[in-house]
């Protein structure tokens, strides 16, 4: 699976895209009338925590090489998923999950810039170099 790291004047945004043609959910399991409990990442019934764990991985990884500025967040963008007509994008454990269109409206959200990308682009390939 390819990552993309995405940065711009605000955040980097790790990127995971896989690709399913499934329904995607996010059920909550445990707690107690629905306070608690772990959220879980499912594709077409499945369970696909170990998803979002990799990206939780990648998102400490990118984390500890540029620090706490800008935030790191880390994203699962899927392609040709059956997506529900209402609402749809969901977080699980602090990573979104979302369709290619949402991920673009979500990173050119207009904030005041706060990092010099181009620095933070240098560092992060110098980190963590092609494979």
């Amino acid at each position: 699976m390819t990552i993309q790291l995405s940065m711009n004047l605000r955040r980097a945004t790790l990127i995971s895209p896989p690709c399913c043609d499934d329904h995607l959910n996010s059920p909550t399991e445990g707690g107690f009338l629905g306070f608690g409990g772990t959220t879980r990442l499912t594709v077409g019934g499945r369970k696909k925590d170990e998803l979002v764990e990799g990206v939780l991985w990648q998102v400490e990884r990118v984390r500890a090489v540029i620090g706490d500025s800008p935030s790191v967040r880390g994203v699962l963008a899927f392609v040709d998923a059956d997506w529900p007509l209402i609402g749809g994008d969901f977080m699980v454990r602090g990573v979104a999950v979302l369709w290619p269109k949402r991920l673009v409206k979500v990173m050119l959200r207009r904030e005041p810039p706060t990092v010099d990308v181009d620095a933070l682009a240098r560092v992060v390939a110098a980190s963590f170099p092609p494979a």
